[in-house]
């Protein structure tokens, strides 16, 4: 049986679905939200649950003794932080097993990113040099990639509230980078450039999130999901698209 320790049943409602919100957020799946949600409320509450999220809300209702009880979360715009996504499933493991002090719960729950920051800008610069030279092309096309790569990270922490907004400008500013490049004689093939450092645009993790969803027979969630990644695709090929066109096509 599992060990119930909040005789509140809508904070212990909160905090499931507080987690159940982060997993989305940090690229976690549907059917992993969910599920996590779902034994969380068994653990917490004692009481058998409804949950249904899609990728911009999530909504569980517990059944009490004395009633239902309903919350709901909205979720914000979600990332590739596999770290966090970790830590929140280890967490939610322990508090299903045993009894799990506030403190080190809400030391989980609010606990900044623990690599430096210019962790991300390293990866950008071996992801976008790597993946030029796995296209075919050359080391000075490669290093070119790199610096688009670290440009792309730096626009890309320009707070928006429009995820596609941010990817355009990304991609844009990583066209632009790539055809200064080869101008000035750092690079030879702007394509291989472009196409090095679009890669860290991809929305790799999320269309393949979407197809899990929709083979799991969520097919609402995963349908949105998979709608998104088209979105976010297009808005990549406008934005590389328009600073081939102001170049000239080059």
């Amino acid at each position: 049986m599992p060990y119930t320790y909040y005789e509140n049943h809508g904070k212990g409602l909160g905090l499931a679905l507080d987690i159940g919100r982060d997993i989305l957020e940090c690229g976690g799946e549907i059917s992993r939200s969910e599920d996590t949600v779902r034994r969380l409320c068994a653990a917490l509450c004692g009481d058998k649950s409804e949950v249904f999220s899609i990728t911009s809300l999530l909504i569980a209702t517990v059944r009490t003794s004395k009633g239902e009880v309903t919350q709901m979360r909205r979720i914000g715009v979600s990332s590739n932080n596999m770290d966090r996504l970790e830590r929140l499933n280890s967490l939610s493991r322990k508090i299903c097993s045993e009894k799990v002090p506030d403190e080190e719960i809400n030391s989980v729950l609010t606990e900044p990113v623990k690599y430096p920051f210019f962790i991300a800008y390293i990866g950008a610069v071996l992801a976008a040099g790597g993946f030029c030279v796995f296209f075919g092309g050359s080391v000075s096309d490669a290093i070119a990639a790199a610096l688009t790569g670290i440009i792309i990270q730096l626009i890309g922490k320009i707070p928006t509230p429009h995820a596609l907004a941010r990817t355009l400008l990304c991609s844009f500013a990583g066209g632009i980078s790539a055809n200064i490049a080869v101008m000035v004689g750092l690079g030879y093939h702007p394509d291989k450039i472009m196409i090095g450092a679009i890669m860290l645009l991809i929305p790799g993790l999320a269309l393949g999130n979407s197809i899990r969803d929709i083979l799991s027979g969520d097919l609402i969630a995963g349908s949105l999901r998979l709608a998104q990644s088209g979105l976010t695709a297009l808005s990549i090929a406008a934005g590389f698209g328009a600073a081939i066109a102001l170049f000239g096509g080059r």
